[in-house]
């Protein structure tokens, strides 16, 4: 089972990492909590907890980012101090 994987393709469980995400295809990043892994290797997924909307999500391992550029890193950053910043409140969509 999938449920027991703790490292796949180099990746380990609890790795940090930045990825598109499924199923809208923006940028994601946080820590990698589970591996679905499938008998296609394109089809194998990770469940990780986004640090940058707070939730977790699913990303194909084929979509991660191993070398950011300089516009995503600051897409993280900003969301990272949007997001835990004191006092800071989300707006709601309308």
């Amino acid at each position: 089972m999938s449920e027991n994987i703790k490292e796949y393709e180099g990746l380990k469980l609890g790795q940090k990492i930045l990825t598109k995400r499924i199923p809208d295809g923006k940028l994601g990043f946080g820590e990698i909590r589970t591996f679905h892994v499938k008998d296609d290797p394109s089809e194998s997924c990770i469940s990780f907890a986004c640090q940058m909307c707070g939730q977790f999500r699913l990303a194909y391992i084929k979509d991660i980012i191993t070398s950011p550029t300089a516009a995503q890193k600051r897409k993280v950053d900003n969301a990272l101090q949007k997001l835990y910043q004191p006092g800071h409140r989300r707006r709601k969509k309308k």
